[in-house]
């Protein structure tokens, strides 16, 4: 007989979470930036909403951009925008009809398949919503509507993008679950795994060792087919970056129904084979619309930058493999600051890691467009501005993770406070860090009496030579399976304290045996001059922006030559700064005359090693995400 399988570890909810130091700072500037007034700006997204009760359909937008408001909000303890978003989550449970159903009802019929997706999204927003007020309404809320879904997929079957995406809908139902031990919702999570897109498949046998473009041209494809057929003649969703990113989660959701060890067999060895022919410095995927291999002037959407991270903590609460909390962070704190604007006013669609000009022309994507890797409010597509602020809210999640009252897990690291929730009373935790820019992370408790547990302190994969001092005393730090385990009877005042040294790691391997340099969870790349021109397009408060270079990027790198750290006297308000970045490494670069730009992006990378007469320069690397032009990949000698 199957067995449910509760997650091996459990997140801490947003209403036991605050930010504090850069993070906190991080998150002021996403509130003031976009993220509090999008539905003041926005026509997908404004008081005649859909989800509001009124005409303008917004589809998955409003639930994409209450998916990122409702958690910040909350966290900030911002109480403007949590009435704003109160008003929203209010009018969504207040529109449960008598059959269960919810949101915009359009038309005459009793289920309107078109919005099925969207309130995928909705339930993880309500998810927040409920960790942040703890209301019970919406536990009965979500109930009803899965009584009706079990109903439902007895008769309906998933499509599109309904099916691809089913993973976050089976997700919201295993959350409620946990919390309400409702039997038929492991009845409903069979239907939905059942009816879902075979990422287990997808993972387990990768079909696509190569670009979407090898197998499918799209050009051809759009010029003879109407867009329903693009589903059917090529593996549309299958190969779409966003679905690949949150499908990661799906196996984890067939794992949970029954304990079969076969779905997270395939999710480990197809995430290692999205990585080697797909993969990029920053540890996401590449994706201008569809996967397009490891070439670093490939685009990646921003939206399967913050898909990604999600479904790592799903999966890392399955597992509680520290690689999973090694890999967020490396995503974390490189492509999502690279892509959006240090003010939060404006984002890309597609980054690229190795990014020499930012313009409104062609380049090699698949099938995304000219203003595809503009800075702006809305390039390319609305997907991106709508969903873009989960990201940094929703990170938060990750600092720490519970299991039952015996174990506290030390997940990604960041300035963060928690109270963690025990039968035998609270404990607060503060953990005070400049991490990742800085080594050393101090953890404190406070409770009212002494306390027996354990911390499994989460050793980087990264770092060869971790230091713990536990109230002053060096313990053990020998990691197994990347933690170290210290069982104590913590009292109030007790301080854990770990340095983790930071080393400059040069790794090659990747697309033309390509160098990434790397310092603790940061990728560095060249430091180009740049130029910002604004276009007379775009949003008036948010003009589109193109970015050119002003000094030379077409460096190799001279391994002969030790590289050198120099760290700031102090983080500056953004961290992520160009003008002021935390770190900077200098560096020996040869000029490679050959390697030019091509179709508007950096021309084929050169195979390494290379062979330059060239003499060498002194060149400054900085973290990834202060660059907005930027070669993070780079030929070497």
């Amino acid at each position: 007989m199957k067995a449910y399988q509760n997650y091996l570890v459990e997140s801490l909810g947003i209403g036991c979470l605050k930010p504090r130091g850069w993070l906190a700072r991080e998150l002021k500037l996403q509130m003031e930036g976009i993220t509090g007034e999008l539905d003041e700006n926005w026509g997908s997204i404004n008081r005649f909403s859909d989800w509001l009760g009124g005409t303008n359909i917004g589809w998955e937008r409003p639930p994409y951009w209450l998916d990122g408001l409702v958690p910040l909000a909350w966290l900030l303890g911002d109480e403007k925008r949590i009435e704003k978003a109160r008003s929203w989550m209010e009018w969504t449970l207040n529109s449960q009809r008598e059959n269960g159903d919810f949101g915009p009802h359009y038309w005459t019929q009793e289920f309107d398949e078109t919005l099925f997706w969207p309130k995928f999204v909705m339930l993880k927003a309500l998810v927040s919503y409920y960790e942040a007020e703890n209301n019970p309404k919406v536990l009965e809320f979500m109930s009803r509507y899965y009584r009706f879904c079990d109903t439902l997929l007895d008769t309906y079957h998933m499509s599109g993008w309904d099916e691809a995406r089913a993973g976050d809908f089976a997700w919201s139902v295993c959350w409620l679950y946990e919390k309400t031990h409702e039997e038929f919702l492991t009845g409903l999570l069979d239907k939905i795994n059942s009816q879902s897109l075979n990422w287990t498949e997808c993972l387990e046998n990768c079909p696509f060792t190569h670009p979407t473009a090898y197998y499918y041209n799209w050009k051809e494809l759009t010029d003879k087919s109407s867009r329903s057929g693009w589903y059917t003649i090529m593996k549309y969703h299958a190969t779409h970056i966003v679905n690949v990113t949150m499908g990661l989660k799906q196996p984890v959701m067939a794992y949970k129904a029954g304990g079969e060890k076969k779905y997270l067999d395939a999710l480990y060895a197809g995430m290692k084979s999205y990585m080697k022919y797909h993969g990029q410095v920053t540890g996401v995927y590449s994706g201008d619309e569809h996967l397009s291999g490891p070439n670093p002037t490939q685009g990646t959407e921003l939206c399967s930058v913050v898909e990604f991270l999600f479904s790592l903590n799903a999966i890392f609460q399955q597992t509680g493999d520290a690689r999973f909390m090694d890999l967020l962070e490396r995503i974390a704190y490189n492509a999502l600051p690279g892509t959006i604007t240090e003010d939060f006013t404006g984002h890309q669609y597609d980054q690229q890691a190795n990014q020499v000009k930012v313009s409104m022309e062609p380049r090699n994507w698949y099938n995304n467009g000219d203003r595809a890797n503009l800075f702006g409010f809305e390039p390319n597509f609305g997907c991106c501005l709508a969903n873009m602020h989960q990201g940094w809210p929703k990170l938060i999640r990750n600092a720490f993770f519970m299991n039952g009252q015996e174990e506290l897990v030390f997940g990604a690291y960041m300035p963060v406070s928690a109270l963690w929730q025990r039968e035998d009373g609270d404990i607060r935790i503060t953990e005070e860090t400049e991490y990742p820019f800085r080594d050393t992370v101090t953890i404190a408790f406070e409770m009212d009496e002494p306390r027996e547990f354990t911390c499994r302190i989460r050793i980087p994969g990264w770092c060869s030579s971790a230091r713990i001092e536990y109230n002053g005393e060096v313990i053990g730090s020998e990691a197994e399976d990347g933690y170290v385990s210290l069982h104590r009877v913590f009292e109030n005042g007790s301080r854990i304290v770990l340095h983790f040294p930071m080393e400059i790691t040069l790794k090659t391997g990747w697309y033309h045996n390509g160098m990434s340099v790397e310092r603790g969870p940061l990728v560095y790349a060249l430091n180009i001059k740049e130029r910002w021109e604004k276009l007379g397009q775009g949003h008036p408060k948010f003009p589109d922006c193109e970015i050119y270079p002003e000094s030379r990027w077409n460096y190799a790198l001279d391994t002969s030559v030790p590289m050198e750290a120099v760290l700031s006297e102090c983080l500056s308000e953004q961290p992520f700064s160009k003008e002021n970045p935390p770190v900077r490494i200098l560096a020996a670069g040869r000029p490679v005359e050959s390697w030019q730009m091509e179709n508007n992006s950096a021309g084929d990378l050169p195979e390494s090693p290379v062979a330059l007469d060239a003499a060498s320069e002194t060149v400054e690397l900085v973290p990834y995400a202060c660059t907005k032009l930027r070669i993070s990949l780079f030929p070497w000698l």
